[in-house]
């Protein structure tokens, strides 16, 4: 039992306070987070490169070439008559180099998306097409009411899945048709918002009664994109897409497959989270800036463009990061970490 005046750690003490002594930077620290909310192999093999400093290295080897330039900046400024001139030519280079590092960071940030928080798939099409039958059946639980009742399902129901390492988010809508009902509008126009925000989009219809003239409207609204799954094939669907049936299971294997390969971004880059994205593009802006103001700018303003870089960049590791950031990060802890 807890003695008197004991008391239970705070959410993320224990890494707070190995951030508060230098022993980790605060992507790190995220990483940390990150292993102890992950639900895959995948999650937990990024939770791992994170924890170890992958993004943080990357981060910092720009940071020091961007303070590198700062600091030839302040020199000329200071010391113009004995060191000469700013080499602007060179520091052209410099910034294009940082600027193609902090794209490819930014490049990879859906990636990081996707392997953080699963790749979304939507699943969409006519009521009684069998959308709530293949959640099921993927889930391998009763998680949907099922029925012979047309628009049973009124709103979304969401649930994370694990595709042999891969974070998936399968997301059942309600059917899509014209309706008086209030309730199931409503949950007709969730399911276009759901679809449009969606990594892929499952238009699910049912192949026994074959593809109609609706399904051929309801299906385009969705681009390219969508991928049509004939259900009910066990009772001899026909039409275009890939048959399959959520009663029997037959081509479930192959789709989770797809899915799989489509998703799987377990790559040893870098790969960001939310919060340091929108830090890199406020980096990127500075140092653009910076860029454009070589040909005629005098060094002092130079000197604050990349100021500005490298205080953003400060912001990912910890170097610069407010108090209330760093407040925010460690709240999200379960406690006893």
């Amino acid at each position: 039992c807890l003695s008197l005046g004991a008391r239970l750690a705070r959410p993320g003490e224990f890494t707070e306070r190995a951030f508060l002594h230098g022993r980790i930077d605060l992507a790190q620290a995220e990483g940390v987070r990150e292993s102890c909310e992950a639900l895959t192999e995948a999650q937990l093999r990024l939770a791992s490169r994170v924890r170890e400093g992958s993004i943080s290295r990357e981060v910092s080897r720009i940071r020091q070439e961007i303070e590198r330039l700062l600091s030839a900046v302040d020199a000329s400024v200071d010391f113009s008559e004995e060191i000469g001139e700013f080499d602007r030519e060179r520091a052209a280079e410099v910034c294009a180099a940082a600027l193609r590092a902090i794209d490819k960071l930014l490049w990879n940030a859906d990636a990081g998306r996707i392997m953080r928080e699963g790749y979304r798939v939507a699943i969409v099409g006519p009521p009684n097409a069998g959308k709530s039958s293949l959640l099921n059946a993927l889930l391998k639980i009763e998680r949907s009411i099922v029925t012979d009742v047309p628009g049973t399902t009124r709103d979304y129901i969401e649930e994370k899945a694990d595709f042999g390492g891969v974070p998936v988010v399968l997301i059942d809508t309600a059917g899509l048709r014209e309706t008086q009902d209030t309730v199931e509008l409503i949950g007709v126009q969730r399911s276009r918002v759901i679809a449009a925000q969606a990594d892929t989009v499952w238009y699910v219809y049912d192949g026994s009664e074959g593809w109609s003239d609706e399904d051929e409207m309801l299906a385009s609204a969705f681009g390219s994109y969508v991928k049509l799954l004939a259900n009910k094939s066990d009772l001899g669907a026909s039409g275009p897409g890939m048959p399959i049936s959520a009663m029997t299971g037959a081509g479930l294997d192959r789709l989770v497959e797809e899915i799989k390969e489509h998703a799987q971004v377990d790559s040893a880059e870098p790969l960001i989270n939310r919060r340091h994205e929108p830090i890199l593009l406020a980096t990127r802006d500075a140092l653009e800036a910076f860029e454009m103001s070589l040909g005629e700018a005098p060094d002092d303003l130079l000197s604050v463009l990349l100021t500005q870089a490298v205080m953003q960049l400060g912001e990912i590791t910890g170097e610069t990061a407010a108090p209330d950031m760093v407040e925010r990060i460690f709240h999200d802890f379960c406690i006893g970490k």
